[in-house]
C-alpha cells in the first residue's frame, strides 16, 4: 500500500504512520506507559520531518552528516514512492508508476529563474522524454552552462532521487574513476513542485551521433574505441559499487568541443541504479528472489540486470548499425531472439563486426550475481579487434 504523504508548515513532511503517531498522542494510556510511548512518538515525527528533506540539501550542506545520521532503520514498504531520503541509506529499485497514474512534466520558460534561490536562469530545454525535462541554465552570477533536469514532485517514479544520490556517492571517494561520470553542481526541493538537479553539461548522445552517420554506424575504429570507454565506465561504476541497469547509446555522452572533449564518453541517467553493496562499499546485498523488469527492451540483457551485456547489444548496434530484433515490440519474443543469438544463431547478431565480439559472451556469462567479468579480458579482445580490423580511432566520425 502506498504511503501518502502531507505537507505542513515550512516544507516539512508528515508521511501517514507519523500522522497517526500523533493522533495517538490525543490518546490516553495507561500511567506507566504513557511517558515512555509519547516520547517515542515525538521523536518518531521529528525523524520523519527531518529525513524526508535531508537528501534534498543544497550540494555540501549534508558533508557533515555522520554514518549514524545517514543509517536508515525504517522499513523499506513505509515509503514504497515517496519518502526521497530512502535510496540515501537503502537506495534499492524505484518501483514502476500504477497504469492508472500520470506524471506532469514541468515546464519552464526561456529566461524563468528557477532553483531554490532562483539562481538559475533558463536558458533553452535541451530534453524531454519519460525521465522528465534538462535545461540549459546558467548561474545569475556566472556565465558557466550547466544542465538542470527536473521531476514533478506527484511523479509516482522519483527517478531523480537515485540519481541525487548516485552523483553524491560517486562525489565523494571513488573508488575507480576515469573521468566517464558528470559532476552534481547542485540540487533542490521546491515544496509542492519539482525537485531537481544540475549537472555538468556535456555534449551529444552517441545515439545521436550514430544517428547522423550515412550507414547509421560508426566507423569501425571508433566503434570499438567508444565502445570501449563505454565499458570503462560501467566497471567505473561496478567497483564503486552500483549497477546502471539503463546501458544504451542515449545515455552515453560525449563532451562538449569548446572544452576539447569529443573524444570523451560520459555516462548519464541514473535513474535506475541499483547499489549493490552495503554501507561498507565491499559487502555484497542479497539478492532479491523477484525483481520488476528495469531498462530498455531493445538493449536489456536475457536476464535483465547484467549491465555488461547491454554493454555487447550496444556495441553491436554503434558497429554494424542495427540489432536483428530492432522491429520486434513484445518483450517476451525479443528475449527468445536474444537467446537463439546466444546459441544457434550467433551470425544472425554478429554479422558485420569483428570476430572477437562474439568472445565476448563466454565472458558475460561467467559467475554469479554481481561477479565482476574479466574486464581486462575483454578489454584484451577488443585491442585485438582493433588490429584484426586494421582500424585506427585516431580521429572520431564526429571530430
Amino acid at each position: 500500500m502506498s504511503c501518502l504523504m502531507l505537507q505542513i508548515g515550512g516544507g516539512g513532511l508528515l508521511n501517514v504512520c507519523s500522522m497517526l503517531s500523533l493522533l495517538l498522542l490525543l490518546f490516553p494510556l495507561p500511567v506507566r506507559w504513557s511517558a515512555p510511548i509519547r516520547i517515542r512518538l515525538l521523536v518518531r515525527i521529528a525523524v520523519d520531518m527531518s529525513e524526508s528533506q535531508r537528501l534534498w540539501l543544497p550540494v555540501g550542506a549534508d558533508s557533515n552528516l555522520t554514518a549514524a545520521d545517514s543509517h536508515q532503520t525504517r522499513s523499506q514498504k513505509e515509503f514504497p514512492f515517496g519518502d526521497p531520503l530512502k535510496t540515501v541509506t537503502a537506495p534499492l529499485t524505484t518501483p514502476p508508476p500504477n497504469p492508472g497514474e500520470t506524471k506532469k512534466t514541468i515546464q519552464f520558460k526561456v529566461g524563468e529563474e528557477v532553483g531554490e534561490k532562483s539562481q538559475w536562469n533558463v536558458l533553452k530545454k535541451l530534453g524531454e522524454g519519460a525521465f522528465g525535462a534538462v535545461y540549459l541554465v546558467k548561474g545569475n552570477t556566472e556565465e558557466t552552462q550547466y544542465a538542470l533536469k527536473v521531476e514533478a514532485e506527484t511523479d509516482p517514479r522519483k527517478l531523480l532521487r537515485m540519481e541525487v544520490y548516485a552523483l553524491r556517492e560517486l562525489g565523494k571517494k571513488r573508488v575507480q574513476d576515469r573521468g566517464h561520470f558528470v559532476e552534481m553542481k547542485d540540487k533542490g526541493h521546491i515544496p509542492g513542485k519539482y525537485y531537481y538537479i544540475v549537472m555538468t553539461l556535456v555534449g551529444e548522445s552517441l545515439q545521436d551521433l550514430r544517428a547522423k552517420q550515412p550507414l547509421k554506424k560508426f566507423s569501425m575504429g571508433t566503434a570499438i574505441s567508444v565502445s570501449r570507454q563505454c565499458l570503462e565506465a560501467i566497471e567505473d561504476l561496478h567497483k564503486n559499487g552500483f549497477l546502471h541497469r539503463d546501458i544504451k547509446p542515449g545515455n552515453y555522452m560525449v563532451g562538449r568541443r569548446e572544452l576539447s572533449q569529443l573524444r570523451k564518453v560520459f555516462i548519464i541517467d541514473f535513474g535506475m541504479c541499483r547499489k549493490f553493496t552495503k554501507d561498507d562499499g565491499s559487502t555484497l546485498r542479497n539478492p532479491r528472489g523477484r525483481a520488476g523488469f528495469r531498462g530498455t527492451v531493445k538493449y536489456a540483457s536475457i536476464a535483465c540486470h547484467v549491465a555488461r551485456e547491454h554493454w555487447l547489444y550496444q556495441t553491436v548496434e554503434v558497429t554494424c548499425g542495427k540489432l536483428p530484433w530492432r522491429n520486434i515490440k513484445d518483450m517476451d519474443e525479443v528475449g527468445k531472439f536474444k537467446k537463439d543469438c546466444k546459441e544457434a544463431r550467433q551470425k544472425c547478431l554478429f554479422g558485420g563486426c569483428p570476430r572477437e565480439y562474439a568472445k565476448i559472451f563466454p565472458i558475460l556469462d561467467k559467475g554469479k550475481f554481481f561477479d565482476e567479468p574479466d574486464y581486462a579480458a575483454i578489454f584484451k579482445l577488443l585491442d585485438d579487434a582493433m588490429v584484426h580490423t586494421h582500424s585506427k580511432d585516431s580521429v572520431y566520425d564526429w571530430e
